[in-house]
């Protein structure tokens, strides 16, 4: 059956879309990692594909998900904020921010709804664009009550049965779960990445309120 998108998860950079992609992928569903949503993207673009239920797992979703099909189910995937921003620092964007290390970058800041304060150093500048790039993500799914959504922590031990029960409407039997949960959560790992050591106090006091929101900290 040929049809458009159905499902999409968004998140920030560093958030285990590539494993979502897998473990959805594991258990029976065409589900791509940044293969609809990339980062050469400056608008929303309709496609059908030959499979009912299909779906994209990209954080480069997050600008575009107001253009989304009414009906389309968005999953906003947090994963837990002291690692991931510890990890978008490793990155290096955050050095330098204005200046351009290559396309994600340059993707980042084309479609940031705001720009970052001044005076920050690495760790607080990517804090605030964790803020702000899920703030954008929650504000687009208020706008849009026609889309059906669900926000969720990646951590949440039973997360591979939950995905599942939200894309189908049946139970996934114990074969499908295990191929989702026999999927290493070190998938896309960057080896070599060198990370600080980010804690809850160092955050700015909204970047850790969302984060306590989100129900971390």
């Amino acid at each position: 059956m040929i049809s458009q998108i159905k499902y999409v998860v968004v998140s920030t950079p560093r958030s285990a879309t590539g494993w979502t992609s897998q473990v959805l992928c594991a258990m029976g569903l065409k589900c791509g990692h940044e293969r609809h949503f990339t980062h050469d993207k400056q608008s929303y673009e309709s496609k059908l594909e030959s499979d009912y239920m299909w779906g994209d797992s990209s954080w480069m979703a997050a600008p575009f998900i107001g253009d989304l099909p009414r009906g389309t189910m968005v999953l906003h995937q947090v994963r837990e904020p002291c690692a991931t921003i510890a990890s978008l620092v490793g990155l290096r964007h955050f050095d330098h921010w204005d200046r351009a290390l290559d396309e994600y970058h340059i993707f980042m800041r084309a479609h940031l709804p705001h720009e970052l304060p001044d005076g920050l150093n690495a760790i607080q500048r990517a804090a605030h664009f964790w803020l702000t790039w899920n703030e954008m993500i929650e504000a687009t799914l208020a706008s849009r009550p026609d889309l059906e959504w669900i926000r969720y922590r990646i951590e949440t031990p039973t997360i591979v049965e939950l995905l599942c029960g939200w894309l189908t409407d049946h139970e996934p039997s114990r074969k499908l779960l295990a191929k989702g949960m026999a999927v290493p959560t070190d998938f896309n790992r960057r080896r070599g990445l060198t990370k600080p050591d980010v804690t809850m106090d160092l955050l700015p006091t909204r970047v850790a309120d969302l984060a306590r929101r989100y129900g971390y900290g």
